[in-house]
């Protein structure tokens, strides 16, 4: 790959000019549009010209090469926070691309994407949003925004799907999907809420999602809900999904792909479906980590992740993320009474069957100093691993996103009121966690961060 000087005057020196041990000096580059950028895939600066000690004239001192190795990280923000024309709800999805880890968000197009939104009848509780975008490669993104509409006493959601080029820089062919049997299995407005984050790209043009069965309203207790896996082979050249034979217990799930056939999901359990159900003083919400080697004919129970969860939380979500080779990550989100501290990660090698502590998130810089802080883990994009070589350790590159959360008390600081979200922060590490840069958050509202580049674990990515 080669990269254009956006100015030769600033990446080149003149023969009086020295360049100093210690001294800096900024270089900027065109990156070509369709970069895939991947860790064990570096860039290279050459430095080529006459090294020497300072004090020494140019003619003494002798030419050499100097070469420093660099790896880039686009990722991309999906924004809906403006209106277009007439419409009843923000409905533009800006896209935000940041190329390196730090907090130079800059828009993709200066224009959006404007999604069609036809409702006559607007509630404060309508949104739009993007729970599901997708990379594939050569600039290529996968997205599908979904509208949330109350009408009344009910609601209904429907989804989009659009295909993008150049990062978001223009409009390809629209996405004819079947979404109504992925949404059909929902009940209540949080499994609507969360079917299109249980959608994932699985390579070579393929989709897999998870489908909610509720049991019947009149059913006793514990009233267990069910999921399904559904799949679609090609989207580019077929819109129906095709739903596997087996259920797994629970409700609610995020779906990770492991590669093949193996899937993980995080199974969200309410209080009535716990047997025997559960006490109010319990949690009201708790997980369970289901997976499937099978492409969902069968299921089977992971290990949970710790012991974190207690009976005065409201809820305790478990989340996991596929890293390469095989590895699991996985956090805990949970609020309630729980004591302040940083979020703990942990790494699973052995496909779920036991974790260990892989680190921690700090706490950000706006919880120091408040009352009742704690941190939520918003989401963990995986960027890969920096080294690849056989028996050295692993560097993990990874950017997170987190809030800093506040319980609310009475006067007498004994009776719980609520929770207080009192500023977001964005966490990146490039040495698994030994590590941690804290920036400015992505403009993201009602969107996601995905990475824009090969992180080891989506097979065919950079691939034919």
């Amino acid at each position: 790959m080669v990269c254009e000087a956006v100015d030769e005057e600033e990446v080149s020196l003149t023969p009086s000019e020295k360049f100093n041990a210690g001294d800096k000096r900024v270089l900027e580059f065109r990156i070509p549009a369709n970069v895939d950028f991947a860790l064990d895939k570096p860039l290279t600066l050459v430095f080529d010209g006459r090294i020497g000690a300072p004090d020494l004239q140019p003619d003494a001192m002798e030419r050499g090469i100097a070469v420093h190795a660099f790896s880039l990280s686009r990722l991309l923000a999906f924004d809906i926070s403006r209106a277009g024309a007439g419409a009843a709800v923000p409905n533009i999805v800006d896209i935000y691309q940041l190329q390196d880890s730090g907090a130079s968000w800059q828009p993709v197009a200066s224009s959006g994407i404007e999604i069609p939104v036809s409702d006559s009848t607007p509630d404060p509780g309508d949104r739009l949003a993007v729970q599901a975008a997708f990379y594939l490669r050569d600039g290529v993104i996968l997205v599908y925004p979904d509208y949330l509409d109350f009408g009344g006493s009910s609601y209904s959601i429907g989804v989009a799907g659009f295909r993008l080029e150049q990062f978001g820089q223009s409009l390809a062919s629209p996405l004819s999907l079947d979404f109504s049997t992925l949404l059909a299995g929902g009940e209540n407005f949080a499994d609507w809420g969360a079917a299109l984050r249980s959608l994932t790209y699985t390579g070579g043009h393929s989709l897999a999602a998870l489908r909610v069965r509720h049991p019947d309203s009149g059913a006793p207790p514990p009233r267990i809900r069910t999921f399904g896996l559904l799949q679609i082979s090609d989207w580019m050249a077929d819109t129906a999904w095709e739903l596997r034979p087996g259920w797994g217990e629970g409700g609610l799930p995020e779906l990770s792909w492991l590669g093949g056939d193996r899937y993980a999901m995080s199974a969200y359990v309410e209080c009535i479906e716990q047997n025997p159900p559960c006490s109010p003083r319990n949690n009201k919400f708790g997980s369970a980590l289901r997976a499937t080697d099978d492409a969902g004919v069968t299921y089977r129970d992971l290990a949970s992740l710790s012991g974190e969860c207690t009976q005065y939380d409201f809820f305790c979500i478990q989340f996991i993320r596929p890293l390469d080779n095989g590895r699991l990550l996985g956090w805990v989100t949970r609020r309630g009474t729980v004591d302040p501290g940083p979020v703990t990660l942990y790494q699973s090698t052995d496909g779920g069957a036991s974790w260990s502590v892989y680190g921690a998130v700090p706490m950000p810089a706006a919880c120091v100093g408040i009352d009742y802080p704690y941190v939520v883990v918003e989401d963990i994009v995986y960027l890969g691993s920096g080294n690849t070589t056989t028996g050295q350790p692993v560097r993990d590159s990874l950017f997170i996103q987190a809030t800093c959360n506040r319980i609310t008390t009475d006067n007498s600081g004994q009776v719980f009121l609520g929770f207080e979200e009192i500023g977001r922060s964005a966490f990146a590490t490039v040495d698994s966690g030994a590590s941690w840069a804290e920036n400015p958050p992505p403009p993201v509202n009602n969107g996601r961060v995905i990475f824009a580049g090969d992180n080891g674990v989506v097979p065919g990515l950079q691939g034919p």
